[in-house]
């Protein structure tokens, strides 16, 4: 039932981005659309995405996975096209109509051939502008196939005992195992950061849409070499996938779940408290409530001496962080909106209070907020997918 109401939704999401794409190519230049061949695709469009999903929901049922592989990526494919198309065709027609209204008002009978030649050029130059942006689309989607990344995060804290000074967390955070990032993909993954000894591994939630690749993907996380134990915590795509299958497969496997809990680890003479923030599944805007009830369950037995670290998919837990005491939060969740620049989210001037991608304080709590490993849909431009090593250095206290 679940999958049929998601391939439904892709269906109209993609009908009307082809059909409003459509429509937009259309008023932008009718000369183009004559042209036999477009017209007979664009009405073939929707037929032909019909087509793909019939495809991909015929590949699931046979568990034919080249099937599912290929309908996927042509969805994704023709998402991108049609969503880039809409985004720019109406800065092509401002262009056009600004430009056509320069002309017009500079026109004079002696200028009448060189402004023919000026509206050639003109119309030219709009149809480049969703020609360059396609462009700048299909090398988004071939950077999210590129290799996952492993940067190198300090986190300081001021009164970080010595035997926590340069203790080293490997974060990973939304896999979204399924079509576009597979078991041999973290496999790799994990053989590159082998390079990079780590004390512990913490898997911050959204870890498989495929179900049946979770308990190899559970097994490969859990021969990582470290001193201390593996955590994972749970996100939004665990509940969308069937939380008590996900939490069966986990309880199974060798990398114990976190949720409304934690553990304390003692750290030669230090103590570590791991706690696992639970999640609140929908998408509303105010998950200050939730967030916060969770927190007091999982941060309810952790000692007073001890550093906090919360594991949490939901980065916003930083809002409510502070009075539970907690010194670190490592999230996900957001992808770092996957378009990036200089190493933050195109999207921070808008969407502040979402702690989008990188580092983040509010009072003494600190949050990194990975842009995950894997997606589920397959777009990155500026913004790579990321395995961060995230480093405790006591050094000073803001970010």
């Amino acid at each position: 039932m679940r999958s049929l109401i998601f391939f439904s939704i892709v269906l109209t999401i993609i009908i009307g981005l082809s059909v409003g794409a459509r429509f937009l190519i259309l008023y932008t230049n009718k000369k183009l659309w004559n042209w036999n061949i477009v017209d007979k695709f664009g009405r073939l469009l929707p037929f032909f995405i019909i087509f793909i999903i019939i495809m991909a929901i015929g590949g699931g049922l046979l568990g034919i996975r080249s099937i599912m592989f290929l309908s996927a990526m042509l969805m994704a494919t023709m998402t991108i096209a049609a969503l880039i198309l809409i985004l720019s065709l109406p800065f092509s027609i401002l262009f056009m109509k600004i430009g056509e209204k320069l002309l017009d008002f500079k026109s004079s009978p002696k200028t009448k051939i060189d402004h023919a030649s000026r509206r050639a050029f003109l119309k030219s130059a709009t149809a480049a502008i969703p020609m360059i942006t396609l462009g700048t689309a299909g090398s988004g989607f071939a950077k999210a196939f590129s290799d996952v990344k492993i940067p190198q995060i300090s986190m300081e804290f001021p009164n970080l005992p010595e035997a926590l000074n340069g203790f080293k967390i490997l974060h990973l955070s939304d896999i979204h195992l399924g079509y576009y990032f597979t078991l041999y993909d973290l496999e790799k993954l994990l053989i590159n950061t082998s390079e990079y000894p780590v004390d512990m591994v913490l898997v911050t939630g959204d870890v498989s849409d495929d179900l049946s690749q979770l308990p190899d993907a559970l097994k490969l996380i859990g021969q990582i070499p470290t001193i201390y134990p593996k955590f994972v915590s749970l996100g939004n795509h665990e509940y969308y996938r069937g939380i008590n299958d996900v939490k069966r497969i986990i309880d199974a496997g060798p990398v114990p779940l976190l949720c409304d809990n934690g553990v304390s680890l003692k750290i030669q003479n230090a103590e570590l408290f791991i706690g696992g923030a639970n999640d609140p599944m929908h998408m509303r805007a105010d998950i200050n409530e939730f967030m916060r009830d969770s927190l007091d369950k999982t941060m309810k037995d952790s000692p007073d001496k001890a550093l906090k670290l919360l594991m949490s998919h939901r980065p916003r837990a930083l809002d409510v962080a502070e009075q539970f005491d907690i010194d670190l939060i490592l999230g996900g969740h957001t992808h770092g909106g996957q378009i990036g620049l200089n190493g933050k989210s195109v999207f921070e001037g808008v969407m502040s209070e979402q702690y989008l991608w990188g580092k983040y304080q509010k009072g003494k709590t600190k949050l990194y907020t990975s842009s995950g490993v894997g997606h589920w849909f397959p777009y990155r431009l500026g913004c790579p997918a990321e395995a961060p090593i995230i480093t405790l250095v006591k050094g000073s206290t803001y970010v």
